[in-house]
């Protein structure tokens, strides 16, 4: 009965209440609302009164507002960096690099399926190189798997914008996690977020809520806090579930990307495709022959130029043969069309390395791969069999218009140029009709074509220069299209391959009676009466080239050119055919308006280039001739009507714009209208320091990046005028394009063992990067890394997109900015490092590998630094301490040998300060002569290289006098790039060993020097004299500083010399004493064994209740330890709602 009415109820429809507590409190909140709406009106309660209370919101106290406006203050400027100028930046952004990194067997390549099949419904078997998707209607990610290699991960680490890192979560964190996170920290540190995965390997909920807590924070602490962590658990037919990769998609799809200095100065290209295009006779001849490699992918960073120098990491510096664009292959959806989401089709793939997506751009082609189980036009045997038979084909093998169109290509014999050869067409009702192969243009590259003597034999020609230049008639169309202006705003080039140099600047009135002779002669040819006059007009234009082509441009293109004079009579019906072509000229004037600075053909004439007058115009020219024609103008005090005066009105041959009086007194009119349209009131004075623009920014940081932005939109708005090839030459290719590049002298190693799991990092070097020299670093060495590291031994640096070895020399620098060098890094501190190699700007950072091999078990990451300088003088000195003794000493002075070789050495150092071991200090003075001495002496003088000091005291010949000086040390030009992308493993490639490797390897042993071991040192007692003052000094003397000691005695004093006897009464006394006393002293002695046996007693039984007190004494602290973790664990679950104390206070 219960469950049937609880049915019943549940369909009754719901009944709003008419009256009691709950009616009325509705109706005063629905009354409440409505006057807060309408902004007025209510009862007399103060909550039903109209509008808001404006006190409702306002702090308590000053103190208050002025703390949260401090804490809003620090926020907003936390938030703030240092604005960036975008260097480029082209239609569309660059792919979202996002790179998948984790130790071996964590799940990446499943995490990658996963998100692919998310985003484009594609199903991947084999993943090789870089994966580009269209995620959203303004946003390209391009997904990249890191392996385990120390070597992909640097390369990963300079691209990444944002970093996938994958966890165990049953195991924790391994080395290479914290490895590739201080690779990312050296490298500009991009976006970073974490995933734990294996968490279905928990059956316990309390352990893997405590194990994602500790992960959590350990991850939090490499990089910040609240740092993006999810947590991925369960498969699903190879993939992970789709909620949890639909959550960490979405925070792919609005990560934002970083900008980071290094990346936004340098262009650099992420691989997705290679290819090598040399060819194969070459490589018969020769297999290790260098070879030409064409690379395709996305640029990054700023603009790559034409002929700059790149770097293929893990390859070395290569120059850039040939460069070009070419259609994106993955596009994003047109803007045009607004949609809400993408469309199943529009979420597109792009992966030629991994055989998805199905198409290949180059230069001049796409190329489709079709999959042989795609192939359904086997069908056509029987399709031909079904009509010849006359029987209709079945509805199941119908053929659709695409399949008849491949058909169709199948069945062409003929190909498409021996098609155009062959046609025919006339231009006018019964002319002459004209082949293909009339008008096939020569080829440059084809040496033997004898088209020219073919054509010379159809009509008759002139031996003039004219001829000779032009070549025959049908080399000499000039087709229509090519003045015409294109769709899309540029003007199409023709590819010309002339052998002669083009006549820029010749005379066109010779050109215009050469071509009228031609006219005349060709007149009856067959194309009809006053086809002179129309080819005449078609080959009216010929284009000129401006400065700016001839510098930046090397091909030949089509510009703007002025008509040749027509002569002779004409019909109106031909020439309005052709003469269409004169409405063009005004577009043509508005596309090419800056090509108004070169020479035109009605001005070229009436110049005479070799005028000094006229060179002294230029910048070329002579300056002061300049100077003295501006002051030599006469001048009026009314300079500006007498400019009117003279110079009248003029015109802008740029813009078109009309300047001068007329100009001013319409400017003025604008100006008066205006005035008296606002009512004649009085204008802001906007140059006024006081004046504030309500329009304008908020703040300096806003008014920084607004005028950044100003001069960038400027630059790229005059760039955008320009035709693509010059505006390519002058700033290179923007941001965002997908670029061929052509690398000649590829080492043939890097072909051979190439491998698509690798990235292919392409980056731009800058000018001076290329340049070798002596860099000083900032270096402190990782204090997770185990050994110290050693001066002179060779490090693996990471600097830019290079990895080389190099050897560092260390050193500190002292309160005299004198860097001295050490010997081994110190623990904990910075020091400076320096190294031979390829300079890079200050403030790089710089990572250090002792080796790269993944066999090293420890933390492989030895030192991370930061560039400070690139200098070839940077002087370092070590100290050195040379020893010398005395051979002769006065009182103030000594002769010192044995510490320089020649009198030369000792005149370097004359004036350096000296110093003895007992502390006295000294001067060098001068060199003696060798052979000088004292009369007599058996060695016949002093030896070579001896001196004479000054001292401040007399010295002893046992004395060590030592002399402290400083000798430069020369830092090892050794550059030894890290090639591993040649090697088939990156294992295989070998650097230069460390002495102490080398000697590990081969057993040998570290050699002893036996003046450098550490012996006892024994050190005689010396006794000196006692001091003996004269004794008629003493006398001299008053009492107070006279000796006072006594002399010693010679004679045995009275007490002494006499003997002492005793009579029986003291002998007996004596004996007593004796035995008294030998009875106490064995009493003692029993009496101290018994002692020593109960204190052996004792220790032994306190031995026994200290062990049993020690473990009660443990296992209480561990009850009283149990108790408190449990009273702990149940006040925090009381004070998060969970406890019964909570529900108790609840209830009351």
């Amino acid at each position: 009965m219960d469950a049937v009415f609880k049915s019943d109820a549940s369909d009754k429809p719901h009944r709003a209440p008419r009256a009691g507590a709950k009616r009325e409190k509705k109706a005063l909140t629905a009354k409440t609302k409505r006057a807060r709406r309408d902004g007025g009106g209510g009862g007399d309660d103060a909550t039903t009164r109209g509008g808001n209370n404006p006190r409702a919101f306002i702090f308590s106290g000053a103190r208050k507002a002025k703390r949260a406006r401090t804490v809003a203050i620090e926020k907003a400027e936390r938030k703030l960096r240092a604005p960036v100028r975008e260097l480029g930046g082209g239609e569309e952004a660059p792919p979202f690099v996002v790179c998948v990194q984790g130790p071996p067997g964590v799940g990446k390549t499943t995490l990658v399926r996963s998100l692919v099949k998310h985003y484009t419904r594609h199903a991947l078997n084999e993943i090789k190189g870089p994966l580009t998707l269209v995620t959203g209607k303004k946003r390209k990610i391009q997904i990249m798997e890191v392996k385990n290699d120390l070597n992909d991960m640097v390369d990963a680490a300079k691209v990444a914008d944002l970093v996938l890192l994958l966890v165990d979560g049953s195991f924790g964190f391994e080395m290479e996690t914290f490895e590739f996170l201080n690779v990312l920290q050296v490298h500009g540190f991009p976006r970073v977020m974490g995933v734990l995965t294996h968490l279905d390997e928990f059956h316990d909920v309390k352990k893997l809520k405590k194990t994602k807590k500790l992960l959590k924070h350990r991850f939090w602490t490499e990089i910040y806090d609240g740092a993006k962590l999810f947590y991925i658990s369960g498969l699903s037919n190879g993939r992970y579930n789709l909620r949890d990769t639909m959550n960490l998609a979405r925070f792919i799809s609005t990560a934002k990307t970083k900008p980071l200095i290094w990346r936004t100065s340098h262009p650099y290209v992420v691989g997705d495709r290679f290819e090598d295009i040399t060819k194969p006779e070459l490589v018969h001849d020769n297999p290790v022959c260098d070879r030409e490699v064409a690379l395709y992918g996305y640029l990054h960073g700023c603009n790559l130029k034409h002929g700059q120098l790149v770097h293929v990491a893990g390859v070395g510096d290569m120059a850039v043969k040939e460069i070009a664009q070419l259609p994106d292959p993955c596009p994003l959806p047109s803007k045009e069309r607004k949609q809400r989401k993408l469309d199943e089709k529009q979420k597109l793939i792009y992966a030629p390395m991994s055989d998805v997506g199905g198409l290949l751009y180059d230069k001049d082609a796409v190329y489709i791969s079709v999959d042989d189980k795609q192939m359904n036009f086997s069908k056509r045997q029987l399709r031909e069999k079904l009509l010849a038979e006359g029987r209709p084909l079945p509805d199941e093998h119908a053929v659709d218009f695409g399949v008849e169109m491949v058909h169709g290509l199948q069945d062409t014999r003929i190909s498409v140029d021996e098609k155009l050869r062959n046609s025919e067409i006339s231009l006018f009702k019964g002319s002459k009709a004209l082949k293909g192969e009339d008008f096939q243009k020569k080829d440059a590259f084809d040496v033997d074509s004898d088209d020219g003597d073919s054509e010379g034999d159809s009509s008759d020609e002139d031996d003039s220069d004219d001829e000779s230049d032009n070549g025959s008639d049908g080399e000499d169309v000039d087709f229509p299209s090519r003045k015409q202006k294109a769709g899309d705003g540029r003007t199409r080039r023709a590819a010309d391959f002339d052998e002669e140099p083009e006549r820029g600047y010749e005379d066109v009135d010779s050109e215009d009676e050469d071509e009228e002779g031609e006219d005349e002669e060709d007149d009856n040819e067959g194309l009809g009466r006053g086809a002179s006059k129309w080819k005449e007009m078609m080959q009216g234009y010929k284009r000129e080239k401006t400065l700016m082509e001839l510098i930046y441009d090397d091909t030949t293109g089509t510009t703007r050119g002025e008509r040749v004079n027509e002569s002779g009579s004409d019909s109106d019906s031909e020439s309005d055919l052709f003469r269409k072509q004169e409405d063009s000229d005004s577009k043509m004037d508005t596309l090419d308006s800056f090509d108004r600075t070169k020479f035109l053909p009605e001005v070229r004439s009436g110049l005479d280039l070799d005028d000094p007058a006229l060179r002294n115009r230029f910048v070329t020219g002579d300056w002061d001739a300049a100077k003295a024609r501006s002051e030599a103008q006469p001048r009026d005090e009314n300079e500006d009507g007498d400019e009117d005066e003279v110079f009248g009105d003029f015109e802008d041959l740029e813009t078109g714009e009309k300047f001068g009086p007329a100009k001013r007194l319409e400017e003025k009119r604008a100006k008066h209208e205006e005035f008296v349209s606002e009512g004649g009131e009085k204008s802001v004075n906007k140059k006024s320091p006081n004046y504030v623009d309500p329009d304008g920014p908020s703040s300096y940081f806003e008014l920084v990046k607004n005028q950044m932005k100003e001069e960038t939109a400027r630059s790229r708005s005059i760039l955008d005028t320009l035709p693509d090839h010059t505006r390519q030459a002058m700033e290179g290719f923007r941001p965002g394009a997908y670029l061929r590049i052509v690398l000649a002298r590829a080492p043939c190693e890097w072909v051979e063992n190439f491998d698509p799991t690798r990235p292919i990092v392409i980056g731009g070097i800058l000018p001076g990067e290329e340049i070798m020299g002596l860099q000083q670093l900032r270096l402190k060495k990782h204090r997770w890394h185990r050994k110290t590291l050693k001066n002179r031994d060779p490090l693996i640096f990471s600097v830019g997109w290079r990895r080389f070895q190099s050897i560092p020399v260390y050193s500190m620098m002292d309160a005299n900015s004198r860097h001295r060098m050490i010997k081994y890094t110190p623990d904990h501190m910075h020091c400076y490092a320096t190294f031979y190699g390829p300079l890079n700007p200050q403030n790089t950072g710089v990572i250090a590998f002792q080796s790269l091999t993944s066999s090293q078990a420890s933390f492989r990451i030895a030192a991370t630094a930061t560039v400070l300088e690139f200098d070839h003088s940077i002087k370092i000195v070590k100290k050195l301490k040379l020893v010398g003794t005395p051979t002769k000493v006065f009182k103030n002075t000594a002769f010192i040998s044995g510490m320089f070789n020649s009198s030369l050495e000792v005149s370097r150092f004359e004036g350096a300060a000296l110093r003895t071991v007992s502390g006295i200090r000294g001067t060098i003075k001068k060199a003696v002569k060798p052979g000088e001495g004292t009369h007599g002496s058996k060695d016949g003088g002093m030896k070579e290289g001896s001196f004479r000091a000054s001292f401040e005291d007399k010295l002893l010949l046992s004395d060590i006098i030592f002399l402290r000086t400083w000798t430069k040390v020369d830092v090892p030009k050794f550059y030894n790039p890290v090639t591993s992308g040649m090697m088939k493993d990156t294992k295989e490639w070998r650097g230069m060993k460390t002495v102490g490797q080398l000697r590990f390897e081969k057993s040998m042993p570290i050699p002893v020097n036996p003046d450098s071991i550490y012996k006892p040192i024994e050190r005689q007692k010396r006794v000196f004299n006692k001091l003996q003052v004269p004794k008629a000094l003493q006398q001299a003397l008053p009492f107070k500083s006279k000796p006072k000691l006594e002399k010693a005695r010679t004679r045995e004093t009275l007490e002494q010399r006499r003997a002492v006897v005793q009579d029986k009464e003291e002998n007996k006394l004596a004996t007593m004493v004796q035995q008294l006393n030998t009875i106490r002293n064995e009493k003692l002695a029993k009496r101290e064994q018994q002692q020593a046996a109960r204190r052996a007693a004792r220790a032994k039984a306190q031995k026994i209740e200290d062990e049993w007190r020690g473990q009660l004494k443990k296992d209480n602290l561990k009850r009283a330890y149990r108790e408190k973790g449990k009273a702990e664990a149940a006040q925090a679950r009381a004070r998060e709602g969970g406890g019964k104390f909570a529900k108790k206070r609840k209830k009351s």
